[in-house]
């Protein structure tokens, strides 16, 4: 018997909070997959403002942002991409 169901590769789910993000507080990234990646952070013009490596390991992690300006940002993880408001 054929089982492509189970064969079929999960979609990445790459979850970020809080959001918003105030300075000083730990963020949360929580990915499914067990890819080495890294955080990436750009602001509202698109210039790359932060970048970290992740561990290669499905779950939550936490880091700590250098402090930015009161704003939007757009953040990548791996080919996850979503907005990162900063207060």
């Amino acid at each position: 018997s054929c089982d492509t169901l189970n064969s079929m590769a999960k979609p990445d789910v790459v979850l970020i909070f809080p959001n918003p993000y105030v300075a000083g507080d730990l963020l949360t990234i929580q990915k499914n997959t067990n890819t080495a990646t890294e955080f990436v952070l750009y602001d509202i013009t698109g210039r790359l403002v932060y970048r970290t490596p992740l561990q290669p390991i499905s779950g939550r992690q936490t880091i700590q942002l250098p402090h930015f300006a009161v704003g939007n940002y757009v953040w990548k993880v791996g080919a996850t991409v979503g907005k990162l408001q900063i207060f």
